[in-house]
This record gives structure tokens, C-alpha cells and sequence, in this order.
């Protein structure tokens, strides 16, 4: 959404990497913080999780997204749940 973060398509591992700086707090990917039920999970287990997921992925070299429809994200109730990638020496074929 360019109306909440600069440069919205360029992938961004700021502060662990070059990129443009995302307030985590703009993400909506947890639901509301405030209200009656805010997500139990989402310091305790997920922030932690993504993190080290993303910077993982960010030391794997060659790393693009898959061409064509097969590279298209994947999607549950409009939201983004995968994105298909591919890079030299590694091949994953979804069963």
C-alpha cells in the first residue's frame, strides 16, 4: 500500500538488510492490537518465527519469483499465505 509504506513493491529486510524502513505496527497481518481479543500469538511466537524465516531467506542466493501463473502468490480468504519461488541449485515441487 503505497499510501502506508515507501516504495511498496520493493521487498524489505530493513533493519537486517538494505531497503526501505516498515513500521511493524502499520502490518495488519495480526488483526487489531487493541480490543478484546488481540492476537496471543503474535510476540510471543509469529514476529519471532518471520524473522527468522525472512533472514534466512535473504542469505539464499538467486533467489527469485517464479515466473508466470505458476509464480503467482497463494491465497486463502484474500490473503497473501504464499508466494512461489525459485533459485540455482534447489528445486521444490508442492505435492
Amino acid at each position: 500500500d503505497g499510501t502506508v509504506f515507501p516504495d511498496p513493491r520493493t521487498f524489505s529486510l530493513h533493519p537486517y538488510m538494505d531497503g526501505p524502513t516498515r513500521d511493524i505496527e502499520k502490518y495488519f497481518m495480526f488483526g487489531s492490537r487493541v480490543g478484546e481479543h488481540p492476537c496471543w500469538g503474535r510476540e510471543r511466537i509469529a514476529l519471532t518465527c518471520l524473522r527468522e524465516m525472512l533472514i534466512a531467506a535473504s542469505r539464499i542466493s538467486g533467489l527469485r519469483q517464479i515466473a508466470g501463473p505458476a509464480g503467482a502468490p497463494t491465497t486463502l480468504l484474500k490473503t497473501m499465505i504464499g508466494l512461489p519461488a525459485r533459485f540455482p541449485g534447489f528445486s521444490y515441487q508442492p505435492r
